[in-house]
């Protein structure tokens, strides 16, 4: 795992481990505690009644990465993601929600210039209750290519997950 990656899981499984699926947010999870270089690549999003419900409810202030349109915090999924990924992120948040483990991915994103760019993301769990997950974190980290991707448009058809 690249280093904030490492670091929220770290910090996650430590809450974890007396609480599974995971620690419960304000209690074994604390944003106060996040460390200061995971908060801004940070994520956090409620998981509302309907299987693809979520709302974000923390967005990290280098995330404008991702979004073109502003900070999404209070909005819908759906509504800060572009049309392009969108089935693959709700996806992966779903199967977080419905298995209640952490998922670890590698994205690639062929740009239009011919480079890729690379990153990695964990999802991870929150529960209430040990039962249900109310709650998905995520980090991600750039290894390649962070600022051609911050400046073009991905061709998101040639992406390798």
């Amino acid at each position: 795992m690249v280093p904030i990656v490492e670091e929220l899981y770290r910090y996650w499984s430590a809450g974890a481990r007396d609480h599974p699926p995971g620690p419960a947010w304000g209690e074994g999870f604390k944003l106060v505690e996040v460390a200061s270089d995971v908060l801004p690549n940070m994520v956090v999003v409620d998981v509302g009644l309907g299987i693809d419900d979520f709302t974000y409810r923390f967005w990290g202030s280098e995330r404008g990465v991702y979004m073109r349109q502003g900070d999404p915090t209070g909005k819908r999924l759906q509504d800060g993601l572009s049309p392009a990924v969108m089935e693959m992120v709700v996806s992966q948040y779903r199967d977080v929600v419905t298995t209640g483990v952490p998922l670890l991915m590698l994205h690639n994103y062929q740009l239009k210039s011919g480079l890729i760019a690379e990153c990695q993301t964990i999802r991870l769990p929150l529960s209430p209750d040990g039962e249900r997950i109310d709650k998905v974190v995520s980090v991600t980290q750039f290894l390649r290519h962070k600022q051609e991707y911050q400046e073009a448009e991905p061709n998101f058809g040639d992406s390798d997950d």
